[in-house]
């Protein structure tokens, strides 16, 4: 043991051993403290979370009860929405309420009876057989005690449940009845109540008419019988009948079940029941169209070829409205015979109808602006623009090619070289027909047609509103456009004097009105620029002279607006497209070496085609 101490004490030690061992128990015990501080913290911190829970939940609580269990006040009056007998005797003292219940209901239960009707029968329970009496003032008295016989947090529920919710006390706990009579009486009923099923039946009497279409009238109906002009004649024509006997079903009467009814009855004061069986076997249901295709005739319409325009005549029926049979049968009972007039049945669309509304309503028609002054072979191609596309008829579904109508514009075949715009004085050949486009455009805009292809002017028009100009230029811009209407459609076109009239005849079937509006949403403002020219240019140019006028630019949004027909109110409003029209500046010339400024230009801006 002495050497083994001894061994310890001279030992040699390792190098670093000893302080590497002491700083390595100095960090892991900083490490241990600093945990159990966190630890420490987050308990804290949970704690007085917990704490501020407990606080609030108290708060809720104590307000909770303090509501419940608040004293209120009692005004006396019957709570709300308290109903008997399908009177509501809510927020009335006992003495009003008894006054209403008393004038609704007095005596009838003891003076009035039970009636219960059944298909066929009927059953009848006397007040003085089912002794029948009301005992009004306890029903008062229970009103009355509605949200004040329980506790005090019973009550305060109550109120405040009697705001939103029906209370409805029933009568039967304050009837005097003999139930012992009412039971006897329904078993001794439905003993002796049975039905049979029966299905309907059909009746045709008399024979049917012949028609032929008056010359100049309409047939004039009156009861069973119509007059018709008939080559001059007067005569008179029977109809034949229609009969439908309508079907009964087959009851199963449950004593229980109704005797339930009788006393539900009772406590509703209900002293008249409507009572169905509720086992029972209905009768086939009435087939109106099955009758319909056996004994009638259906009307034709005409019909119009939309590429030949070749009308096919309509065909007159015989037989009943639909819609009125279906009415009357359906205020049939059961077992009833129910008479259905029949009559002619007129076509909805005759040949005349097809051909006398062909193109009978102007969907749009626009004049374009002209001031009568316009250049002469403007003019004519104007002229000759509108008499390609005159009397030009478009089927329905059918789509118009401006470029296409109108050809190569040629000197050839009449086109002129000529302003493309009114003043202008850039020229082309056929120059202006975009003018004739536009306002073609225009109508087939107001007239709902879809537009396939257009394209706006460089700069902005003056003879249609901004965002509805259509500008061509044959093999590359072009206005094509399709009749989606239900009905073919006619272009009339005419040039006077720098004018162009277009309109558009049609069938219009729209409960609206079509409007086009736009709204400008930028503005781009022309600048001017200054040109220097000497004082002897050749061209004679004088200091402030306008040698290019301006012309303002528009970004413009283009609507198409429906408006109801009888109140002029919007029913809505459905962006259709952007237009953008350039600006160009305006040039001024200005003289070398003239000492003053040259002053502004007078000229406005204007627009152009």
């Amino acid at each position: 043991m002495e050497n083994e101490n001894q061994h310890r004490r001279t030992a040699p030690k390792k190098a670093g051993s000893s302080s590497s061992s002491a700083r390595h128990m100095t960090a892991d015990g900083h490490t241990k403290h600093s945990a159990r501080i966190q630890a420490r913290n987050k308990r804290i911190t949970l704690i007085a979370v917990c704490v501020c829970v407990c606080l609030v939940l108290i708060g809720g609580i104590s307000t909770g009860l303090y509501f419940l269990f608040r004293p209120v006040k009692d005004d006396g009056l019957i709570l709300d929405n308290v109903h008997v007998g399908g009177i509501n005797i809510g927020g009335m003292s006992r003495e009003d309420a008894e006054s209403a219940l008393r004038l609704a209901i007095g005596d009838q239960f003891s003076t009035k009876s039970m009636v219960v009707k059944l298909p066929g029968a009927s059953l009848t329970l006397a007040p003085e057989d089912t002794k029948a009496d009301l005992d009004l003032e306890s029903i008062l008295e229970d009103a009355y005690r509605y949200g004040r016989s329980g506790t005090k947090l019973d009550n305060n529920l109550v109120r405040a449940r009697a705001k939103k919710t029906v209370h409805t006390i029933a009568l039967l706990p304050y009837l005097n009845l003999d139930l012992d009579y009412i039971r006897k009486a329904v078993d001794d009923f439905s003993a002796g109540y049975s039905t049979q099923i029966t299905q309907p039946s059909v009746e045709i009497i008399g024979e049917r008419p012949h028609y032929t279409p008056p010359r100049s009238t309409s047939p004039d109906v009156s009861e069973n019988r119509v007059s018709l002009e008939l080559a001059g004649v007067r005569t008179e024509v029977d109809h034949q009948k229609l009969i439908i006997t309508m079907g009964t079903p087959q009851f199963i009467l449950e004593n229980n079940h109704l005797y339930a009814e009788i006393l539900d009855a009772y406590s509703l004061f209900h002293l008249e029941l409507y009572y169905e069986a509720p086992n029972q076997v209905e009768p086939d249901p009435v087939d109106l169209q099955a009758i319909f295709d056996k004994y009638c005739v259906t009307p034709k319409d005409a019909t119009i070829d939309n590429v030949t325009f070749d009308v096919t005549p309509e065909v007159y029926g015989y037989g009943f409205d639909m819609e009125e049979a279906q009415y009357l049968l359906s205020r049939a009972k059961y077992g009833q015979r129910v008479e259905i007039p029949m009559d002619f049945l007129m076509p909805d669309i005759t040949a005349q109808d097809l051909t006398g509304n062909l193109f009978k309503d102007t969907l749009a028609s626009y004049t374009s602006n002209g001031d009568g002054t316009s250049d002469s072979n403007r003019n004519k191609n104007l002229q000759l623009s509108c008499a390609a596309i005159n009397g030009l008829v478009l089927k329905v579904g059918e789509s118009f090619n401006f470029n296409k109508v109108l050809g190569p514009l040629t000197p050839e075949r009449g086109y002129m070289n000529a302003p493309n715009y009114s003043g202008s004085t850039v020229k082309s050949i056929g120059g202006g027909i975009s003018q004739t486009a536009s306002a073609l455009h225009y109508c087939a805009l107001l007239s709902g047609l879809n537009i396939n292809e257009r394209h706006s002017h460089r700069y902005a028009v003056p003879y249609t509103p901004m965002g509805t100009d259509a500008a061509i230029s044959y093999g590359s811009e072009n206005l094509i456009f399709t009749n989606n209407t239900s009905a073919p459609i006619r272009i009339l076109a005419s040039a006077k004097n720098g004018q162009v009239t277009i309109t558009l005849q049609g069938t219009d079937d729209k409960d609206y009105q079509l409007k086009v509006e736009y709204d400008i949403v930028k503005i781009l403002e022309p600048t001017t620029i200054y040109q220097s020219m000497t004082a002897d240019n050749v061209l004679g140019y004088k200091d402030g002279q306008v040698i290019q006028e301006s012309i303002i630019g528009y970004e413009i949004c283009t609507y198409l607006c429906r408006y109801d027909l009888q109140t002029g109110d919007m029913l809505n409003r459905t962006a259709i497209g952007t237009s953008i029209y350039e600006k160009r500046d305006q040039i001024v010339v200005r003289i070398e070496g003239n000492s003053t400024e040259a002053p502004d230009p007078e000229t406005p801006p204007q627009t152009h085609d």
